[in-house]
């Protein structure tokens, strides 16, 4: 094999394997708080009949600061501490295209989607996310959020849902989000 045909294979390989996220987390279970003086928020997305979008990553902020990658079959919760009865909490998500020469450049090709929940202590919310892109070329990315206000119907939703990591802050992290 000569090195140009190894360098077409080598691409092709990385074009097929895609850049999405390997779930790791448990499976999801209610939080172990009572929530008492907090409020609870579980963000899932587990539902897309789009094979393409299970392969992308939203950035997930809630209040501006950025929580966690959302990833296809997976949740988070976000634990509040209302200072008042109600407070509003901001949650937001934003995609960043990888192209197939991932980490060369990073565009980005939807804009932020934002949910505002007024939240109450003692209160658990469900957020489900639904993929909103359009096929074609260009193809968008976008990810909407909806509140699911049946508790029944929510627990169904996310019940094979795996925990996502925490977002943690790195020095490469800083420079995309910049």
């Amino acid at each position: 094999m000569n090195i140009k045909n190894f360098i077409i294979i080598s691409m092709l390989i990385l074009v097929s394997t895609g850049c999405a996220t390997t779930l790791k987390g448990p499976i999801y279970k209610p939080a172990d708080i009572t929530p008492g003086d907090k409020a609870i928020i579980y963000l899932y997305w587990t539902d897309t009949a789009d094979e393409n979008a299970k392969k992308i990553e939203y950035m997930i902020q809630a209040n501006k600061k950025y929580v966690t990658q959302m990833v296809y079959g997976g949740y988070y919760q976000i634990i509040c501490a209302p200072e008042t009865d109600f407070e509003d909490v901001e949650i937001s998500s934003h995609v960043t295209f990888k192209p197939m020469i991932v980490g060369i450049l990073d565009i980005p090709l939807a804009p932020t989607n934002k949910l505002t929940l007024s939240v109450q202590r003692g209160k658990v919310y469900f957020v489900r996310c639904n993929f909103t892109g359009t096929p074609g070329f260009p193809y968008t990315y976008g990810l909407s959020m909806r509140l699911i206000p049946d508790e029944k119907i929510a627990n169904h939703d996310i019940s094979e849902a795996k925990l996502l990591p925490e977002y943690v802050a790195t020095k490469q992290n800083e420079m995309k989000e910049n």
